[in-house]
């Protein structure tokens, strides 16, 4: 089942207040369709944190997080179907960070 990538941007964009009070400054990439199943990606970045968040038009999701400090990395990887999952996904990564 393909995942519809334009709804990722819109997701993390939602959590605006969030990532300001954890002090992380957030980029997002453009959809890249050059490559099938085609992809997307949020970067948020700190002097403590770099995650990184894929999604795949495929609905594979990779979330990476990297204490810049002492190096503990924590890579998880999701299948997504619906927003609604996306948002859980984020979720996490709040708690997570």
């Amino acid at each position: 089942m393909a995942f519809d990538l334009t709804a990722f941007a819109p997701c993390v964009h939602a959590r605006a207040s969030d990532w300001d009070s954890l002090g992380l400054k957030l980029t997002v990439k453009p959809i890249r369709s050059k490559y099938s199943p085609g992809s997307t990606m949020a970067e948020l970045v700190n002097e403590v944190w770099l995650v990184t968040v894929t999604v795949w038009g495929s609905g594979a999701l990779d979330l990476d997080c990297l204490r810049i400090a002492d190096r503990w990395f924590v890579g998880k990887q999701y299948v997504i179907e619906h927003t609604a999952e996306l948002d859980g996904v984020v979720s996490e990564l709040i708690g997570l960070v």
